[in-house]
């Protein structure tokens, strides 16, 4: 799969309102799944062990020293902010399993990550 680089333009007007860095664009995260809703990769737990966030395939962020997990946390989770690995815009599922497409639709998606406030 490939995507192009608008992603990285973006910018929220709110997170600057706030006083943060509106080019606030740190990487993306791939996910994979074999149904539309994504639910099969929902096997991050919240603090009350409710499957709540999905796991990442792969992913890629900025050379920026940002790294590691996030101070802030949600519901008892602390985000992967990424190792510093550089951003990439393609990526080959070298998992996939031809066998399973004939009877598994696949679902991939990419989404891009923020810096935290």
């Amino acid at each position: 799969m490939y995507w192009d680089d608008e992603a990285e333009k973006s910018f929220d007007a709110y997170i600057d309102n706030i006083g943060g860095n509106g080019l606030d664009f740190e990487g993306y995260r791939i996910y994979r799944a074999s149904d539309p809703a994504f639910l099969d990769s929902k096997v991050i737990t919240n603090a009350q062990g409710s499957p709540t966030y999905l796991l990442p395939v792969a992913q890629f962020d900025l050379e920026d020293g940002i790294k590691g997990y996030d101070s802030l946390g949600f519901e008892g989770v602390h985000f992967d902010l990424g190792d510093d690995t550089g951003l990439l815009h393609s990526w080959v599922d070298t998992e996939l399993r031809t066998d399973l497409l004939i009877t598994t639709q696949l679902h991939l998606t990419i989404l891009a990550t923020m810096q935290e406030v």
